[in-house]
Formats: C-alpha cells, sequence, structure tokens
C-alpha cells in the first residue's frame, strides 16, 4: 500500500498535490483526533481529558460527514494553497510547544467583502482586495473554495506533522460549525463586523508576543531590584523564568515567519511557471 499522501510527496503545490478536501477525507479520524488534542493543549490551554476527546471524535465525525457531502460541489479551482507553518507556544511548565499549522495562502485575487476570487476585470481602485499571495484564515474562505486548496506536503513533514497540518485546518474549517450552511451564516457576521470595524487583515487573529522586549527588560530589572533587598523568593523566580522562555518564543517565531516567507516566494515562482 502507498503511503499516505504518496502523490504530494513529489509534487508541486500547484500540481498533482490533494485537495483539502481529498486530505480530509483520506486521514484517519483517531490520528486527527490526537492532533487536535495537541493543538487545544498548546493553542487554547485546554486539558484534553476523555470527555473532550469524546466530543472532539464527536465533532471530527460530524465534520467529515459535511465534507463527504462537498464532494461533488468543491472543484479545482487552484485559488487558494495551503502551506505548512511552524509555530511555537510558551508552555506553562516553561516547554516550549512546536505546531505545524496549516495556512493558506492566495493564489488569484480576492474580494474582502465575499472572500471570493475577484473579477480582475471588474475590479476597482476602490474595491478592498486580498492580493494574490497573502496569507489568509481558512476559516474566513467559503468551504467551496477552501476545500479546493491544494495542500503542500513537502517530503520532510513525518506523519505526525502532516495530521498537525490537517487537525490546523480542520480547526479553522469548522471555526463557525460543521456543516457548510452554519459555516455560511458565520461567516457572513464575521465579514459584516470586520467591513464596519475597518479589519483590514484577512486573518482571525494577527501573531502578538505575549510579552514584547521591552517588558522583559522591565521584568529583569524588578528582580534584580527584589534580589537587592533580599525578596526574590520562588515567584520572582518563576516571574523571570517564563519572561526567558517568552523571550525565547519569540525569536522562535521571527525565524519561522522569515522561513514562511522565503516558502511563500519560492510558491510564487512555482506557481508563475505553470501559469
Amino acid at each position: 500500500m502507498k503511503p499516505l499522501f504518496e502523490k504530494a510527496r513529489t509534487a508541486t503545490p500547484t500540481e498533482s498535490a490533494p485537495t483539502l478536501l481529498e486530505a480530509m477525507l483520506l486521514c484517519e479520524q483517531d490520528d486527527l483526533v490526537e492532533a487536535l488534542c495537541k493543538l487545544l493543549v498548546l493553542q487554547e490551554n485546554v486539558s484534553t481529558t476523555k470527555g473532550v476527546r469524546k466530543q472532539l471524535r464527536a465533532h471530527v465525525q460530524e465534520a467529515c460527514m459535511s465534507f463527504e457531502r462537498m464532494r461533488g460541489l468543491v472543484g479545482d479551482s487552484g485559488a487558494v494553497l495551503v502551506i505548512p507553518r511552524e509555530v511555537f507556544y510558551a508552555c506553562s511548565s516553561g516547554a516550549i510547544g512546536r505546531f505545524i499549522k496549516a495556512q493558506g495562502v492566495t493564489a488569484t485575487l480576492f474580494d474582502m467583502k465575499t472572500y471570493a476570487p475577484a473579477d480582475t476585470a471588474k475590479a476597482t481602485a476602490h474595491q478592498l482586495c486580498i492580493m494574490p499571495y497573502s496569507a489568509v484564515s481558512l476559516a474566513l474562505l467559503p468551504w467551496v473554495y477552501a476545500l479546493s486548496a491544494h495542500v503542500h506536503f513537502p517530503q520532510t513533514l513525518c506523519k505526525a506533522e502532516r495530521y498537525e497540518l490537517l487537525a490546523s485546518a480542520f480547526w479553522e474549517l469548522t471555526y463557525f460549525g460543521c456543516d457548510e450552511q452554519s459555516v455560511e451564516e458565520g461567516q457572513k457576521r464575521e465579514h459584516a463586523r470586520r467591513i464596519k470595524q475597518g479589519i483590514m487583515t484577512p486573518l482571525m487573529a494577527e501573531e502578538v508576543n505575549v510579552l514584547c522586549g521591552d517588558q522583559i527588560h522591565r521584568i529583569e530589572d524588578a528582580f534584580l531590584d527584589a534580589q537587592a533587598l533580599d525578596l526574590a523568593g520562588a515567584t520572582w523566580q518563576n516571574h523571570l523564568y517564563q519572561a526567558h522562555v517568552a523571550q525565547s518564543v519569540m525569536k522562535l517565531k521571527g525565524a519561522a515567519h522569515e522561513r514562511f516567507l522565503a516558502e511563500v516566494d519560492e510558491l510564487k515562482r512555482t506557481h508563475q511557471q505553470h501559469h
């Protein structure tokens, strides 16, 4: 039997790479649930009890039935690409967590009001658009475009990392619900809210560092003051430790962001060569 996603191992993101719908319907649901549990722990700080796992499993089963019903409705537009992106989290234990996120990238011009491909011939200077090769949240895209996205699984990704990527994509696809109608209704509300509040980024939440550099320095200075007065007990030690972990996460995020930008540039060159 050929390995899962074998055809994606040598394909470019724009050739014979599987669509997100194909990948979702091919994956093992138990492995997807395990990856979702890890995502919940790192991103949401949720403890994955038996009850949580049971809810996740039901959530996955319900959504996969909805994905199955999308088979005849999702084409191969190639308007969106999905590529892996490293993200890092500062854990309460002091460890640093790593996860492979599914990052949507537009391959064509998108209308920011509808999150559907824009008609380039009719686009005006006043139209709010998302430019090609921009990062976009899968949660904001109609399923017909998100599920038709080509997924890039580099050869370097192991099985666990591939399931992390799919778990991240699943989390965004089902952000507003487990069926197309619920998602469509939720997206309409979110799109209207964004237009009203003037939110211009096509992402659900921008990457924000928990502690910026000057905050870390202030903690270090305060720790030295407390130490000088012989007041630096376990609480201060923990504050300083967590600040240094956050500082390391910031550096890792910065390096990962640079790698992501290089990947998008390579993606752009590859896509333009084949079109």
